[in-house]
């Protein structure tokens, strides 16, 4: 992966309208990998109850795309997901880490896996995802 596609990798998870402003950091990129970290504040609703599954697949969802795009240009498309919960959230916790790897790619669907822990190192959810790769607008432009 060549720097200047890292600086665009860093600038697009930096405007995720999703996770922007929340605490979200990336930790590591690198080809085909990603791991990143979310805070969330003392006063979200999350910490009052329990974690909320939306916001595990948010993360989850960015990880995963993010990994596949260190190798890839194609616009992705998810084409189906499965996330797995082993244990119960006990406690709410402070920090999430998200490790997104690729699996496999092929021309056309790509397979990644994610794993979300929190602080304690409990795992909190496995994601496997499929997502189909659709070349560019100016590609397909091209190719009129």
């Amino acid at each position: 992966m060549t720097k200047e596609r890292e600086q665009e990798l860093i600038c697009e998870l930096e405007q995720d309208h999703l996770l922007a402003g929340r605490g979200l950091q990336l930790l590591t990129l690198e080809e085909g990998f990603v791991r990143l970290q979310l805070m969330l504040d003392a006063d979200e609703e999350v910490l009052r109850s329990q974690l909320h599954h939306g916001l595990l697949y948010a993360l989850a969802e960015t990880a995963a795309s993010l990994a596949v795009r260190t190798t890839r240009q194609e616009i992705l498309r998810p084409i189906s997901y499965t996330m797995d919960y082993p244990q119960q959230q006990e406690r709410p916790t402070r920090m999430l880490l998200a490790e997104g790897k690729l699996s496999r790619a092929g021309k056309s669907i790509c397979f990644c896996t994610v794993q979300v822990w929190d602080e304690a190192e409990r795992l909190l959810c496995r994601m496997d995802t499929e997502m189909a790769l659709d070349p560019p607008a100016q590609s397909r432009e091209a190719a009129k």
